[in-house]
């Protein structure tokens, strides 16, 4: 059975976590990568340092660790509805495309309050996940910056666009 509609939208949605946002060039990882856990879509991911060729969706506790590029949302996966949270997922030992440069849709986190146009996208190295501009340089934090910018700005629960070129 169908659940009830309970939000309506006055404009058309900008997209989903992983979209591509434009029609501009985007950039791969030179060599293909595939998934050594489950990785999310829609997110950053790393290098991961005990399998070759394999990418995780977190880093170390080294805020020097860079993440390697952004999962984008593509049909190279297990089908599902759209709705459907594996759709969201890259399932272990798939391959990943990982790109490095491009223009992408990013759900705002329900922990950041709202991103501003103009603002890097920072993210939690141990984690993962997307945090606050202001979090950066904060003691015992592992805050790494992704080398992207916020192209448009958005609300928790918004989607946004970054972009790197």
């Amino acid at each position: 059975m169908a659940t009830f509609q309970i939000k309506v939208l006055e404009r058309p949605a900008v997209g989903v976590p992983g979209g591509f946002a434009s029609v501009n060039p985007v950039v791969t990882t030179a060599i293909g990568k595939f998934a050594s856990e489950d990785v999310k879509v829609g997110a950053f991911c790393w290098d991961d340092p005990e399998v070759e060729g394999a990418v995780k969706s977190c880093g170390s506790k080294t805020p020097a660790d860079k993440p390697l590029g952004f999962v984008a949302r593509e049909a190279n996966t297990p089908f599902c509805a759209i709705d459907e949270a594996e759709a969201f997922v890259v399932p272990k030992g798939y391959n990943v495309s990982v790109h490095v440069n491009g223009d992408f849709c990013i759900e705002v986190p329900e922990s950041v309050e709202k991103v501003t146009k103009g603002t890097r996208v920072l993210v939690d190295a141990v984690s993962g996940e997307v945090v606050k501009t202001e979090e950066v340089g904060k003691e015992g934090q592992n805050i790494v910056d992704t080398g992207w910018v916020y192209a448009t700005s958005a609300a928790k629960g918004e989607i946004a666009i970054i972009s790197k070129h």
